[in-house]
């Protein structure tokens, strides 16, 4: 009777890699839409540091003239020599910019919402059908709310994690190597010193972490024959 109440309970603790289990059961089929909104979400984020940089470049070249006004992956025939000209060049980049990242903004939701809709309905779908072909005792031992948390509120938020969380982290990442970069770029002393800071915030938080969240041990958990 009690390995038959902690079924779910069970099931969470002995299954392997839950979450890549149900990807590549239900989410191959379409993956290239998970695809496309990945790279629509990384170059999203690439297009976004374009202003930042092209006024940095600007404010030492056209306004202070500290240096010459040069862009990475930019030959310098096609820069031109003129402030005011070059003063245009930088806001037509930073116009520009502003315009492919709200594109790609909308490719990553259009692609990457319909990905993780498809993937939750095809996920609740057949667990509603695998829940018909179960026999009644089966409903006997189980709590009614427990099962309605599964076919809303687990399969709802294993689609908010493609939706969301996964691309936000690709795009957090994306953010931090493109800073780093241009960091590296425009002078890469300064960037050393501001980066040897990243590895005692990283302690930091994870000691933070580890302090909010201690370890627990239930009790009463059935055995695993």
């Amino acid at each position: 009777m009690s390995e038959e109440r902690h079924t779910f309970e069970w099931y969470r603790n002995g299954v392997e890699r839950p979450l890549w289990r149900l990807f590549s059961a239900f989410g191959r089929g379409r993956l290239p839409w998970f695809v496309v909104g990945l790279v629509a979400g990384l170059f999203e984020r690439l297009a976004s540091l374009v202003p930042s940089f092209v006024l940095g470049v600007a404010i030492n070249a056209v306004f202070n003239q500290q240096t010459g006004y040069r862009l990475p992956l930019v030959p310098d025939a096609w820069i031109p020599t003129a402030r005011v000209s070059q003063l245009w060049l930088s806001f037509g980049l930073t116009s520009g910019s502003f315009v492919v990242a709200a594109a790609l903004s909308t490719v990553r939701m259009l692609t990457v919402d319909y990905y993780s809709h498809h993937l939750m309905h095809t996920v609740r779908t057949n667990t509603y059908d695998k829940l018909q072909r179960m026999g009644m005792q089966f409903f006997d031992h189980q709590q009614k709310g427990e099962l309605m948390s599964v076919l809303n509120n687990d399969i709802s938020n294993f689609e908010r994690f493609f939706d969301d969380a996964l691309t936000r982290a690709v795009r957090i990442v994306t953010v931090i190597i493109g800073i780093t970069g241009f960091l590296l770029y425009l002078n890469w002393q300064l960037a050393i010193i501001t980066l040897l800071a990243v590895p005692l915030l990283v302690a930091l938080t994870a000691c933070s972490c580890a302090g909010s969240n201690p370890s627990t041990t239930t009790s009463g958990s059935p055995s695993v024959r």
